[in-house]
Formats: structure tokens, C-alpha cells, sequence
């Protein structure tokens, strides 16, 4: 019985680990591979949402795991539809670019060319898609991949990848979720907010994955800065002198409104404000940690699976508590300078859950909404249930 057992385990080694043996099949270079030896995964699909402008925008995550025993270098990326053709493509230029392509974690080792993913690494390339107005958003998009040639890979003949060029992967594909976005209302009462680090863009803001609870998420994906402007764009008045308070800024102190009806599940309150600086930079008022990178904030669940995250308020002025229900338009804190903010400015964006041991402002997986209405500065039309564009100005009467 026992000897049977040991040849029961070689058998399962054999079935099990044939695919394995046939994909590497020298112990020396060239080493042969059935197919182009990396993993092509898409954790999260994308969700369109309207702009201001009409257009469709969408964004998800491709991560690329190189599981080869040497080196591969990536020479592009292409996103098409059947419905609209080709909507995105990345040439070498773009995927060196580190707000479109570089590792996980944004830390490259010291030397390594950007495009170079080493073995068993993962790297990520950040995609925003835009359809335009009138065009049909596409039920599944498909993705190619092109790799360089490896004179220490060879792909078996046979192969869809050819042996004698580049190395492809073609028509992978991603299904789209056609669900309509949650729409909520503006955070701020009055006043002309101009919206910072808009969606659509390649900002650092959009691109920060974190890792929560063994997860990798992208929280801020489709977050917002808000800050208050003049009538000629400025968020204090300019010139202004060598010394500044975070006071002169318009914005600061104003009225920060729940977008929606909902319970609050968390404040943060008692990290002092940073005093602002002529040049931008940031005078932290307290050690930044991953407590306080947020500064006072508050967390209001709009529903399960939906919460709102607001961030860098004034602390002692936050009008709710932990578990209070709200309504929308409820005045719910003051806006401040506090936190990871070179200036007072609103951090908003909504994510898909909360966890309060272990959680943060960051514990979540960003989700797309629309505004219910707003107007864009200088411009008398009302937009229904879209987002404003990076640097658009909202003005609130």
C-alpha cells in the first residue's frame, strides 16, 4: 500500500508538474517556452463615467508578472474595441513614464531601465480610456501586448508568438462594467472650487496603490482636490507676501457638506494644522505617519460597499461623531490645512469600504460617481450627473 501511495505521488508529480517541464525545457540559455512567459492580470474592470465635456472616461490596472528565469523588457500596450477600434497605445516613450508604467509599489531598483520587468516581478501599467460623446462604450475591451526579443527566450514554434520577432500576447481581453456610477452631491456649499488632480489624468494622485490586509488597491483613482479660487484662478491673494497663513487662503474655514444621506462610521480629530509656505512646500505641524497622513478627517458610509472619504480639516471644528446619521447638504466640518497639504484643500473621493482595525483613508478601492449637478465657471450650463475635468472650475451659488 505504501509503495502504491509513492507511486500514486510520482504520477500526480508527473500530471501535475507536466505543463511546468514542457514550458522550460533546457537548463541552460536559450530557455524554450510554449508560450511568452508572463502573467497578464486585471483585478479590478473599469466603469464609465461621463465628463463634463461629454466624453466616456475609464481607468483600471493591468499587472504584468514576468515569470520567465531572466529578464523581459515590455516595447508596448495596446487597449481596442471591437465597437470603436484602438482607444489606447502605450509606445516605449509611455511605459517609461512612471505615472504609466513602473512597479507596484513605485520603488525601482537602483539601475534598472524602467521598461524591464525582472523575474517573478510584477509590474503595473495605469490605464484611462476615453470614448468619445456619442460613441458606444464597448461591453469588453481587448488587450495586446508586445514584448522584445530575448536571445535567451525561445518560443516554441507553433506558438502565437512568433520565434523570429517580438515576443506578443494578443486579445486579452476585459469586460467593462456597465453599471450606472453613484451620483452624490458637491461637497461645499458656496464659493468657485477648482478641481485638482481631476480623473482622466496620469497624476501621481490617481496612480498610488497601497497594500491593506494583504490587497492591493488604487483608492484615490477617482479622487478629488478641491480648492477655492478667485475670479483669476488664485487660491489666495496674489501677490501675496514671504510669509503666509494657511487664513489668507480662500478656502480655508468654509463649509464641508455630506454629498449624500448616510451614517458616519469615523472622525479623526486633534492633528494640528501645518502652516503654510510662500514656495509651496510642506511645514508639518506633527510627524506624518500613516495616521496623520490624512489629517482630521471623516468617513461617511453613503451605503454598504459605498463610503465617502473626506480629509484635511480643520481640527475642533468637525461637527459629527462616530455613528450620527446625516443628511446631504448637512454641514459636517470645516475645511483646513491638515495632514499631507502644502495648503488648505478638500481630499475627497469615494471608496468601497471601511475597516476601522487596520483601515484608513487608503483602505479601499476607489469608486467612480457623478455629481448630481454643478456649473463649470463662465459657463451657464447645468451639468447632470457627470464629473468635472482636471482644473475645471465649479462654481456654487
Amino acid at each position: 500500500m505504501r509503495r502504491h501511495f509513492k507511486w500514486m505521488a510520482c504520477l500526480g508529480f508527473l500530471f501535475c508538474g507536466c505543463s511546468a517541464f514542457s514550458q522550460l525545457m533546457n537548463s541552460a540559455p536559450p530557455f524554450r517556452y510554449q508560450d511568452v512567459p508572463v502573467r497578464i492580470e486585471t483585478p479590478y474592470s473599469p466603469q464609465p463615467v461621463t465628463g463634463s465635456d461629454g466624453n466616456t472616461y475609464m481607468t483600471y490596472q493591468i499587472f504584468i508578472t514576468n515569470l520567465a528565469v531572466m529578464p523581459v523588457t515590455i516595447d508596448g500596450i495596446e487597449v481596442s474595441s471591437r465597437e470603436g477600434g484602438r482607444l489606447l497605445a502605450f509606445n516605449t516613450e509611455d511605459l517609461e513614464d512612471y505615472n504609466r508604467f513602473r512597479s507596484v509599489l513605485g520603488v525601482m531598483a537602483a539601475g534598472q531601465p524602467p521598461r524591464r520587468i525582472n523575474p517573478a516581478a510584477t509590474m503595473v501599467a495605469f490605464v484611462w480610456l476615453r470614448v468619445n460623446a456619442g460613441g458606444r462604450v464597448p461591453d469588453t475591451l481587448f488587450q495586446d501586448f508586445r514584448f522584445k526579443k530575448e536571445a535567451n527566450i525561445s518560443i516554441m514554434s507553433g506558438s502565437p508568438a512568433a520565434p523570429d520577432t517580438d515576443m506578443v500576447i494578443s486579445g486579452v481581453p476585459v469586460p467593462v462594467i456597465k453599471k450606472e456610477p453613484v451620483e452624490i452631491g458637491l461637497p461645499f456649499r458656496k464659493g468657485n472650487w477648482r478641481c485638482g488632480n481631476a480623473p482622466g489624468t496620469y497624476v501621481s494622485d490617481h496612480q498610488v496603490l497601497v497594500v491593506r490586509q494583504g490587497r492591493l488597491r488604487n483608492p484615490q483613482e477617482w479622487g478629488f482636490d478641491f480648492s477655492e479660487v478667485d475670479s483669476a484662478g488664485n487660491i489666495l491673494p496674489s501677490p501675496f507676501p514671504d510669509t503666509i497663513s494657511r487664513n489668507m487662503f480662500y478656502g480655508y474655514g468654509e463649509s464641508i457638506l455630506a454629498v449624500a444621506d448616510g451614517r458616519i462610521v469615523f472622525v479623526q480629530d486633534g492633528v494640528p494644522e501645518n502652516i503654510p509656505q510662500a514656495n509651496g512646500s510642506i511645514r508639518h505641524a506633527t510627524e506624518l505617519n500613516r495616521k496623520t497622513y490624512a489629517g482630521n478627517w471623516i468617513c461617511l458610509e453613503i451605503k454598504e460597499g459605498i463610503y465617502a472619504f473626506y480629509a484635511h480639516l480643520q481640527p475642533g471644528k468637525i461637527k459629527v461623531q462616530k455613528g450620527q446619521k446625516v443628511k446631504k447638504g448637512q454641514v459636517i466640518a470645516f475645511l483646513g490645512n491638515s495632514g499631507n497639504t502644502p495648503g488648505p484643500h478638500l481630499h475627497f473621493h469615494l471608496g468601497d469600504q471601511f475597516n476601522e482595525h487596520g483601515g484608513d483613508l487608503n483602505g479601499n478601492q476607489g469608486l467612480p460617481f457623478v455629481f448630481d449637478r454643478f456649473r463649470i465657471k463662465n459657463d451657464r450650463r447645468v451639468h447632470a450627473r457627470q464629473i468635472p475635468l482636471t482644473n475645471q472650475v465649479i462654481s456654487v451659488e
